[in-house]
């Protein structure tokens, strides 16, 4: 019980942005290895976005409370025993304590679902549908052009074209910073970590090209950089990037952040 309940405390760290970069980015890497690990951040990522919308804020309060009554009819079965009378052997203390507990935040969570979906604004549009409507098509450049020379990134553009999008993160990440095909091989690195939602190295790939104020990728890495930040639902950054790309009426994506920002309220 209680390694769950520290599990349940870092991954609502984690959902609250509570956590240093570099724990956040540990954190990441452990999703991307670990699926069990990931699908659980994102049931609790779901229950959170249901009592966020109902603002029900005294529900981390609830369910503290519980806690304490586990842990105290925890330490209490033992001095019961001598005082009450199993009337089902079957089942231990532990058990019958928590069980009611269960059902109470098992009601709560349903109860809450129900009124977020029945409730929920149909105009607002959800992470996964901005996600989904709003990230451009990245495309690869040919492996080799009309007249036959090959490109210098091959290797990670072949990887990424076959989907092997670990392979050609690894091989992007390998160039170094004094190749004339660094910023290239970063927004690549960025599109390649964002297939594999490993949001946190993206961004920092993204943000890389675009301290280079390159002509060519600095507003669509700008770009990504900002939907990474809504994939991480890390609120501030992300409205704040779209509300700098939505200020610049010159932006290739100021369109798009203002209706973002518009469906989003």
């Amino acid at each position: 019980m209680d390694q769950e309940l520290q599990n349940i405390e870092i991954i609502q760290r984690f959902l609250n942005g509570d956590m240093e970069k570099a724990e956040e980015q540990q954190f990441i890497d452990q999703m991307s290895k670990d699926e069990s690990l990931k699908a659980e951040v994102e049931h609790y990522r779901q229950l959170k976005l249901g009592f966020d919308t109902l603002n029900a804020e005294d529900f981390q309060t609830n369910l503290d409370s519980w806690e304490k009554a586990i842990s105290q009819q925890e330490k209490g079965a033992q001095s019961d025993n001598d005082n009450i009378r199993d009337i089902n052997p079957s089942k231990s203390r532990r058990e019958r304590g928590i069980l009611p507990l269960i059902a109470m935040a098992a009601s709560l969570v349903v109860t809450v679902l129900i009124f977020w979906f029945l409730l929920r604004p149909t105009g607002v549009l959800s992470t996964e549908e901005i996600l989904a409507t709003y990230t451009p098509e990245h495309k690869m450049p040919l492996v080799r052009d009309a007249s036959g020379t090959e490109h210098r990134l091959k290797e990670g553009i072949i990887a990424f074209t076959d989907k092997a999008f670990g392979d050609a993160a690894d091989y992007f990440a390998s160039i170094p910073a004094d190749d004339p095909q660094y910023t290239d091989a970063q927004i690549y690195l960025g599109y390649a970590q964002f297939e594999n939602e490993n949001y946190g190295s993206a961004i920092k790939a993204f943000e890389t090209v675009v301290a280079t104020n390159s002509p060519r990728f600095k507003e669509k890495a700008d770009w990504f950089a900002a939907l990474c930040y809504l994939a991480l639902e890390r609120e501030n950054e992300w409205q704040e990037h779209l509300q700098r790309i939505a200020n610049d009426q010159g932006h290739e994506y100021n369109s798009e952040a203002l209706e973002i920002l518009e469906k989003s309220k």
